[in-house]
């Protein structure tokens, strides 16, 4: 049988499930009522539980508890009795300190009760109190609740549930019997539930009593008391006690199976989480892991190949990003095909250095061979015959041809050998793959637990451990694109290049180096290093490039936007053709226009990182995706 009560500071669990929520917001308004109403709370000093036999098998319980309100004002409380066990509960009655209730609702001194088929629902309200002891009494009749068998009548009796509403101090269950029976007829025990701690004894005071005791009973545990005794009453088997036996005969008959399936399953489950995790580490060592090279040479001071730089960048690190193709503009830009000017914005704002500037790109007259990839960047750029774009038009193009751009790259590399196929090919494959066994594992381990998880409840475990393996081969997935052994060469041979790069100076005196500025530029932007290799030759006087023609606006500093990686797009001005933009007459100097442009490279590296990342749409599509954004950082 199982019982459960408490004092009424909410009406029922969803109640209090709401008014928990609606109690933290209140606190984050108002601290001391917050502090208030979490101080009220109520447990049991005794609960004390007597179950009287009579002899045509009814039963009289009296429940006799005291609580110990702390805060309030508390003036309501409940007691549940389920109804599964017993045929029949009447004759209910409350009261306190000996003083009956009387039938009514919401007075204090009043009681209701409500039989909802399945449960008897039992409500009294008594008159305000906070931070005190009171004692109150539930009695009832209850017919049916003893189990009759051929030669052995038995109660089984839970006095306090998983569900109850407080801890409970002391606990007492008193049984006494219609008449006098020996010891060694009777058959003594009691049911905890799992996880519980609190000590339980009992003791047959008479030939017609018997009493458990328990302390410390935590809220959350549960306490049944269990008798067996030959049949002294002339009851007969309840309605429900066929069925409730068939089904513990059915728990008894499988508990074997259930034992063993549950440990089936836990082993099995930690077997495919560990197994299936070094499974999808040694996929990666086996097909992700690069080949093993040794580098030739530790630095190169010249490109060991004629890889365009945008596909450098994409065979380093096996992803085409948006300096990469950046890096692709600047290549295409220093040999002739492209020229970049930057536009002074119009009005007021303009001629005062504000306001949003712009930057054109021209196609220029050439007869160079574009590879693939060039001409669906440039594609990107300009329509059809067009010679001359505005960054901010071209937007929505970018976004619709980036996907385009970064096969071409990624082809590039195919078609050299240093991949056996598309790099993004193999990131979706096996992030797909993963993603399907995540949501695979998450719908079947649902449906499993409905259909067994009261039988089998570690069928979470193989769940877990497959979802777990799915998340790791989505997040593995990512590396497991493979250079082939020429790719892996060259990727070394290209990083013993990058190191020139990154520290020049120690190889070679920059400025006897000038010349190679705009030449390996386009290597510096796919490499991350930029920021450095701008700076370096701008101090040692080099020339600035001649594809590019800048504003001569006022003077504005500030740091220029990196990307995710750390990386920033770097487009260095020059003087217009004919101009006068630098000294001696000739290409201007970039060591004395550096400080004077220093706006006008930000606002190129605004303008593309607009394009590229605000947008959303171009060069810096979402992680999942797999292609790649940002910059790289040296």
């Amino acid at each position: 049988m199982d019982h459960r009560n408490g004092p009424r500071f909410q009406p029922r669990m969803a109640a209090l499930i709401l008014a928990i929520v609606a109690l933290g917001l209140v606190a984050a308004s108002f601290p001391p009522l917050a502090r208030e109403a979490a101080a009220k709370s109520a447990s049991w000093s005794e609960y004390n539980t007597t179950l009287d036999v009579h002899a045509d098998g009814t039963m009289t319980v009296t429940e006799d508890q005291v609580i110990a309100f702390e805060g309030g004002p508390f003036t309501h409380g409940y007691a549940t009795i389920p109804l599964g066990r017993i045929e029949n509960i009447s004759n209910i009655l409350v009261l306190e300190n000996g003083v009956p209730y009387k039938p009514g609702n919401n007075t204090p001194g009043a009681f209701s009760t409500t039989n909802s088929g399945s449960q008897m629902d039992i409500d009294w309200w008594f008159t305000p109190t906070s931070d005190e002891n009171r004692s109150f009494t539930i009695r009832y009749d209850v017919t049916g609740a003893l189990r009759v068998y051929a030669d052995r009548q038995q109660l089984w009796w839970r006095v306090i549930d998983t569900d109850f509403a407080g801890n409970v101090d002391s606990a007492t269950i008193t049984v006494n019997l219609p008449q006098a029976v020996a010891e060694d007829q009777l058959s003594v025990a009691w049911y905890a539930s799992s996880g519980s701690s609190f000590p339980v004894d009992w003791q047959v005071t008479s030939p017609t009593q018997v009493i458990w005791r328990a302390t410390s009973i935590n809220q959350g545990e549960a306490l049944e008391a269990r008798l067996e005794f030959p049949p002294i009453t002339s009851a007969t088997a309840p309605a429900w006690q066929a069925a409730d036996d068939a089904e513990r005969a059915r728990e008894e008959r499988l508990a074997p199976y259930k034992a063993l399936l549950n440990v089936l399953l836990l082993a099995g489950g930690l077997l495919l989480l560990v197994g299936g995790s070094v499974g999808v580490l040694m996929l990666w060592f086996s097909r992700g892991r690069d080949v093993p090279v040794v580098a030739p040479i530790d630095l190169l001071k010249q490109p060991p190949d004629d890889l365009p730089a945008a596909a450098v960048g994409a065979l380093v690190d096996e992803r085409a990003n948006d300096c990469d193709v950046i890096a692709g503009i600047i290549s295409l830009a220093g040999r002739g095909v492209l020229r970049i000017e930057e536009k002074q914005p119009g009005g007021v704002l303009g001629g005062l250095g504000f306001g949003s500037r712009d930057f054109t790109f021209y196609r220029l007259e050439s007869n160079i061979t574009l590879r693939p990839f060039e001409q669906e960047l440039l594609g990107a750029i300009f329509t059809g015959s067009q010679t001359e774009a505005r960054l901010s038009t071209i937007r929505t193009r970018f976004s619709d041809r980036q996907a385009l751009v970064k096969k071409g790259l990624y082809d590039e590399l195919v078609g050299r050998g240093y991949f056996d196929r598309n790099p993004q090919t193999t990131r979706h494959f096996y992030r797909g793959a993963g993603a399907l066994l995540l949501v695979a594992s998450t719908a079947g381990g649902l449906l499993l637990c409905v259909l067994i998880g009261s039988f089998a409840p570690f069928v979470v475990v193989p769940v877990i451990g497959a979802a777990v393996v799915g998340l790791l081969l989505m997040i593995v997935g990512g590396s497991m694109p493979r250079k082939t052994q020429a790719g892996a060469e060259a990727a070394a041979r290209w990083q013993a290049f990058r190191r020139y790069l990154a520290d020049i100076e120690r190889y070679d005196s920059v400025a006897d180096a000038k010349a190679v500025f705009d030449q390996y530029l386009p290597y510096a932007i796919a490499f991350g290093l930029e920021r450095g290799w701008v700076s370096k030759f701008a101090q040692a006087g080099a020339p600035a490039p001649t594809w590019y023609g800048g504003w001569d606006g006022p003077v504005q500093t500030g740091r220029m936007p990196r990307g995710p990686r750390g990386g920033a797009v770097i487009i260095v001005p020059g003087g217009r053709p004919g101009g006068g933009g630098g000294g001696g007459g000739g290409l201007p100097d970039l060591q004395q226009t550096s400080d004077r442009m220093a706006g006008s490279l930000q606002s190129m590296s605004n303008g593309l990182f607009d394009l590229f990342s605000e947008a959303g749409k171009v060069f810096s599509p979402p992680p999942s995706s797999g292609g790649g954004g940002g910059g790289r950082s040296g």
